[in-house]
């Protein structure tokens, strides 16, 4: 059996005394900071990305070039890719996205899709189950 110190009344009453008047002295200076007794939270982290300058420069540089990379704008303003996507997004109502490289279209090419698309149909004139029968029909091919 373990013996739990014993605490003396005027003890206990010093401890909470103790306690409240620190309680006391903090709502004091809360009350003298803010003029009031409420919660207020700690200061806000100052958000300057989207000042009214970055704004105007990537305006500007988006003016200047519409086609430049998102990397190469974060190079030239000094601002991050996150900063720069809310501001092209949020501010100026632009929606970026990366330039994809496509296979250019051949003069030939709308001959060839319509020679194919016609024995298609002729094989479905055949057989009505062609298309089912078919791994042509499963898959794109054109792509």
């Amino acid at each position: 059996m373990s013996l739990k110190p014993f605490m003396h009344n005027c003890e206990l009453f010093s401890t909470v005394w103790q306690v409240t008047m620190n309680g006391l002295v903090q709502n004091n200076v809360q009350i003298e900071s803010t003029g009031s007794i409420n919660y207020q939270p700690t200061s806000i982290r100052q958000r300057n990305a989207r000042s009214i300058e970055n704004i105007a420069a990537v305006r500007d540089s988006v003016r200047e070039n519409p086609r430049r990379s998102i990397s190469c704008r974060l190079q030239e303003l000094g601002l991050s890719t996150t900063s720069i996507w809310r501001i092209l997004h949020r501010d100026l109502g632009l929606h970026p996205y990366e330039i994809q490289l496509t296979q250019t279209l051949k003069v030939n090419d709308h001959t060839q899709h319509r020679v194919f698309v016609d024995w298609v149909l002729r094989q479905l004139a055949v057989d009505p189950n062609f298309a089912k029968k078919s791994s042509l029909m499963t898959r794109p091919i054109f792509g």
